[in-house]
C-alpha cells in the first residue's frame, strides 16, 4: 500500500506546519511573556499607589505633629485643672502644718518627687496584707496619677503621733 501525496496535500501540510509553529511560539513564548508583563504592571501599579500613600503621609507629618503637640498641651491643661501636681514645697508645708497641728515636732523630712514619664503603679493589696505575692496578683497602673515618696522623722507623745497617723 502506497500513499500518494498530491500537490494540494503538500501545500496543506506546509500551511499546517506553519500554523503549528506559530501556535507553538504563541503558546510557549508569547503567552508567558504577556502574563509576566501583566504581573509586573500590576506590581508597578501597587508600588505607585504605595509610593503615593507614603508621600501623602510625609506631606501630612508636620500637620500631624502640630496637632499632637496641641493635643498634648490641651491634655496637660485639662489635667492641671483637675489633677494638679503639688510641688515639693507645697507637700512640705502641708505635712509640716499637719504635724504641728497634731502637736508633733518634725526633725527630718525627705521628699522624692515622682518621675512624670511613668504613672503610679499600686501593688495588689492582698500581697501587702499577706506579705507574699499571690498566684494571680498584678500591679495596676493608674493613668494620670503620680505619687511622691515622703519620709518624716517626728518626735512627740504617743497620742500625738497616733493623731498624726489618723489624720494622714
Amino acid at each position: 500500500m502506497t500513499l500518494k501525496v498530491t500537490e494540494r496535500d503538500k501545500k496543506i501540510l506546509i500551511v499546517l506546519g506553519i500554523v503549528l509553529v506559530i501556535l507553538g511560539l504563541t503558546i510557549g513564548v508569547l503567552m508567558p511573556l504577556a502574563e509576566d508583563t501583566q504581573e509586573l504592571s500590576e506590581k508597578i501599579t501597587e508600588a505607585e499607589i504605595e509610593k503615593q500613600e507614603k508621600e501623602m503621609k510625609v506631606v501630612s507629618l508636620p500637620g500631624i505633629r502640630t496637632r499632637e503637640e496641641q493635643s498634648q498641651k490641651d491634655l496637660e491643661a485639662m489635667q492641671d485643672k483637675y489633677y494638679p501636681v503639688m510641688k515639693s514645697v507645697e507637700i512640705d508645708r502641708m505635712m509640716t502644718n499637719t504635724a504641728v497641728n497634731c502637736g508633733i515636732q518634725v526633725t527630718n523630712m525627705d521628699i522624692k518627687m515622682p518621675d512624670f514619664t511613668v504613672y503610679t503603679t499600686l501593688p495588689n493589696y492582698s500581697d501587702l496584707v499577706y506579705g507574699t505575692e499571690q498566684e494571680n496578683s498584678e500591679n495596676t497602673a493608674f493613668d494620670g496619677m503620680y505619687t511622691a515618696s515622703l519620709t518624716m522623722n517626728m518626735t512627740g507623745s504617743r497620742e500625738n503621733l497616733q493623731a498624726m497617723l489618723d489624720v494622714t
